[in-house]
């Protein structure tokens, strides 16, 4: 499925109540440039992007680019399970949301369970794994949900990752922010983006989606700063599709603007920090230069030294076997005298 311009989808379900907004079917892959705009004013259990209630097939969703603003307000998630339903793996690879829901997750489980258990669904409602990729900006919130993660209910989440890169923005009155809504479960979570300090985040990390500028300083072959600079392109800020025309298009403007000023602040950060390693860097070599200066004289000192004692010896010797021909010369004379 691609997003191309603005689509606006309000959707107030009577008859059709249980059914998702847009129903991913065995599994749906979204991109694109546009701007999705979903807002469910019913009472019912639907989701925004997922699958319809009492539907347990369990499908994947991908969603690569894009710009996303889903409410929902029900028990459904914005992107997941409606109610009683179950839903495979929740991909995010890139693109801005902001995602808001009543008792279902913003990104994942739906706010009520299965009733009974059948030999054809379980017991609660399942999420696969909640992967968030480096390119995604998502602002997600719940009042008894996770904004990722489990609805409340006893919900099930296999698991949760989040890149270190991704920026996040979630929130839950009840619930916890990333992991369980009310009664929920996770398998297991992986917050990377929460330790993201320069000085503990890991090379290979980095490496992983930059190429750094490697600046070499030092006397040894490992002695290297990586230098790594994010893309501040406008792309990247997620401000490309930015607009103002209707009430909900200006609160997401809002809420990009801001994640695109964090990020650039981010950004910032990491140059200083870079900076004044460089300058701590630069104070260390010009200390090595001058040892280095100051040994190069002490040993320039000691071989003058040791050139002088050379030469004076030298000096001494042939002094001493110049006053001894002298002396060998004026003894042969005296001989010479007596003989006369």
């Amino acid at each position: 499925m691609t997003i191309l311009g603005t689509n606006n989808i309000n959707y107030l379900p009577r008859d059709d109540y249980n059914k998702a907004v847009i129903n991913v079917g065995g599994g749906l892959t979204i991109e694109g440039t546009g701007t999705l705009n979903v807002k469910n004013t019913g009472i019912q259990s639907c989701a925004g992007i997922g699958t319809d209630q009492d539907e347990y097939t369990s499908p994947d969703i991908t969603i690569n680019s894009g710009t996303y603003n889903i409410e929902i307000n029900n028990d459904g998630a914005a992107i997941g399970g409606s109610a009683k339903s179950t839903v495979g793996n929740i991909t995010i690879n890139g693109g801005t949301f902001y995602l808001k829901s009543r008792t279902g997750a913003g990104i994942g489980g739906t706010g009520v369970s299965f009733g009974d258990a059948t030999p054809y669904r379980a017991k609660v409602s399942d999420t696969g794994a909640i992967t968030i990729g480096k390119d995604a900006i998502i602002s997600a919130e719940s009042e008894w949900a996770a904004g990722i993660g489990t609805g409340c209910d006893h919900g099930y989440t296999q698991s949760i990752t989040v890149s270190r890169f991704a920026t996040i923005s979630a929130s839950s009155t009840h619930g916890e922010t990333i992991g369980r809504g009310v009664s929920g479960t996770v398998g297991s979570t992986n917050l990377a983006w929460d330790d993201s300090s320069i000085d503990e985040e890991p090379s290979w990390a980095l490496e992983k989606y930059y190429t750094p500028l490697v600046i070499h300083h030092g006397t040894k072959a490992n002695q290297a700063t990586n230098i790594f600079i994010k893309d501040m392109r406008s792309a990247s800020l997620g401000l490309d599709n930015v607009n103002v025309l209707t009430r909900d298009e200006s609160s997401l403007a809002l809420f990009t603007l801001d994640v695109a000023i964090n990020y650039a602040l981010d950004n910032q950060t990491r140059m200083g920090a870079y900076q004044s390693r460089l300058d701590y860097t630069v104070s260390n070599l010009t200390t090595s230069n001058e040892n280095t200066q100051s040994s190069e004289s002490t040993i320039r000192d000691a071989n003058m030294a040791k050139e002088m004692t050379e030469y004076t010896k030298a000096n001494v010797l042939a002094q001493s076997a110049q006053a001894m021909l002298a002396q060998a010369n004026q003894n042969a004379s005296s001989v010479l005298e007596l003989l006369q």
